[in-house]
């Protein structure tokens, strides 16, 4: 019986670390939203075929997806799409990732550094956020309004449990502080009586 019970712990702890090892080398697969900036708006006003989201990965990334549209040279092109992104867009990024969907379908990264050094720099107000920390704010109180509408009615319920939550813990704090208080205040009085 000692036997099957070493093999057992033996065995739990040689397969038990492969578990987490295993799920940390895993890929998990990037948070795509659309992107509630102007961005969008303004390229397709200028004649291109775009859509823009943020990718949350590795990166935070801006990406935008260019069908076709808009000026027919190749550099032009990538340029009026990192001036619209680093004028309009209205969130921190690392890269800026154009992928072209029309013939080649190729894929152009522009690091964040790469674009202030050809730019300058953005306009106030426009680092204030990430994707990431929108993706945060939004699953707690909806998404913020000067990044545009979003209809999710479901996000106004988590607002009681942010508040209810912890003033529960509270409250439940303090009952057991004031019941061990009680009972320790018992325990002395009749400590002196038996005494």
């Amino acid at each position: 019986m000692r036997r099957l019970l070493l093999v057992a712990v033996v065995g739990w702890l040689v397969v038990a670390p492969a578990g987490p090892a295993a799920a940390r080398t895993a890929k998990q697969p990037p948070i795509e939203i659309r992107s509630w900036g102007p961005t969008e708006g303004m390229l397709k006003d200028r004649g291109f075929m775009v859509s823009v989201l943020w990718r949350v990965a590795r990166h935070q990334d801006v990406v935008v997806s260019d069908s076709g549209g808009g000026p027919a040279d190749p550099l032009e092109r990538i340029h009026q799409i990192e001036t619209a992104v680093w004028t309009f867009e209205p969130i921190r990024f690392d890269r800026l990732v154009i992928e072209n969907r029309t013939g080649s379908q190729t894929r152009f990264t522009v690091a964040y550094e790469d674009l202030q050094a050809s730019l300058g720099s953005r306009a106030a107000g426009l680092e204030k956020l990430t994707p990431a920390a929108l993706i945060a704010v939004s699953a707690v109180y909806g998404w913020p309004s000067a990044y545009g509408s979003r209809n999710d009615s479901s996000s106004w319920l988590l607002i009681p449990g942010v508040v209810l939550g912890p003033l529960a813990l509270v409250i439940l704090l303090v009952a057991l502080t004031v019941i061990r208080g009680r009972r320790r205040s018992g325990d002395a009085s009749a400590h002196r009586l038996a005494g």
